[in-house]
């Protein structure tokens, strides 16, 4: 099996030879559809591609039944849906996937809902991949690529939003990873997604700042080696209040106020960095950055992952 993870403009491909081993080889190829077909289909392969590549919609299921739900009725439900979607828009592309959460039977939280009676209530959350993309994929691939049983696709992030949701007792929360060429920002409502967004303020632009003050090697230093004087510090707190204030504008103008944030970044390693934009995130949203760390009921494999494959890790763990 194969878990093939789309970067910015690269494909990194993780080829799981024994998982109960850790046996694994990991290569990063240059990002063109066509790499696909060196794979083959004849094997299980896994696509985490862009978040953005997705149209997302929830619904809020309410029904009452005097007999037992069952999978008909789901699927009646689905349907229903799915038509709906179809009619209000016309581009919101290929329909992937959906699975059921947030089970009530008379108001009264359930494990599940099917063979249960009476006031029953769901929520319903569908994937489609967008239209652009689907279209790119069947001229590039080949036409029946999404009817091939051997690929699996979900967005980026969707293992690692299930993985937060049995560790964290919220219902709104966002993501936030910022990487060397992009900064993603993934909204999440009811434990699923309401928005993806991007900007261009990614890592590489901080270290041009860095550069410029002649400090680009303190970059991803701890202020508890000896690296630092006070001169030294004063600048690299300015260089990253400039950053981050750019950066918590434009989360101001995605989020508004009062949620927390998981932050994904190789820049957790800096002190610094962490305090300003806690600070500024307190100070502005009103709520609380929480770095992501990989806890012990992960397997890492006995490998060290960087903080932009923890969407792969998290999907490792969960096949």
């Amino acid at each position: 099996m194969k878990i093939i993870y789309e970067l910015t403009n690269k494909l990194f491909v993780l080829d799981i030879l024994n998982k109960s081993e850790n046996s694994f080889i990991k290569k990063t190829i240059t990002w063109w559809l066509e790499k696909l077909k060196t794979y083959g289909t004849d094997s299980s392969q896994m696509l985490l591609i862009d978040d953005e590549r997705f149209n997302f919609y929830s619904f809020h299921i309410v029904k009452e039944y005097e007999k037992a739900f069952s999978i008909k009725e789901s699927k009646e439900i689905l349907n229903e849906k799915l038509n709906s979607i179809k009619l209000k828009y016309w581009n919101c592309g290929k329909f992937l996937f959906y699975h059921l959460d947030d089970f009530f039977v008379d108001w009264e939280p359930v494990e599940h809902i099917l063979w249960k009676k009476w006031k029953i209530s769901y929520r319903l959350n569908l994937a489609f991949i967008d239209q652009k993309t689907y279209i790119l994929f069947q001229s590039i691939l080949w036409t029946n690529f999404f009817a091939n049983k051997n690929y699996r696709i979900f967005p980026q992030s969707f293992f690692t939003l299930t993985y937060l949701k049995k560790k964290l007792a919220r219902n709104n929360l966002n993501l936030l990873y910022i990487f060397d060429n992009e900064i993603k920002l993934v909204k999440v409502e009811n434990w699923f997604y309401s928005s993806i967004s991007k900007i261009n303020l990614w890592i590489d632009r901080l270290k041009s700042i860095f550069r410029d003050n002649n400090i680009s090697l303190l970059l991803y230093k701890s202020y508890k080696t000896k690296d630092f004087n006070e001169f030294s510090k004063k600048l690299i707190d300015d260089c990253f209040d400039f950053y981050n204030k750019m950066l918590i504008k434009w989360l101001w103008e995605n989020i508004g106020k009062g949620t927390d944030c998981i932050l994904f970044t190789s820049l957790l390693q800096n002190d610094f960095f962490l305090e300003n934009f806690n600070e500024q995130y307190q100070k502005n949203i009103n709520w609380y950055i929480l770095p992501f760390h990989y806890s012990g009921n992960l397997n890492l494999f006995w490998r060290k992952w960087d903080p932009d494959k923890t969407d792969i890790l998290i999907a490792l763990n969960n096949i």
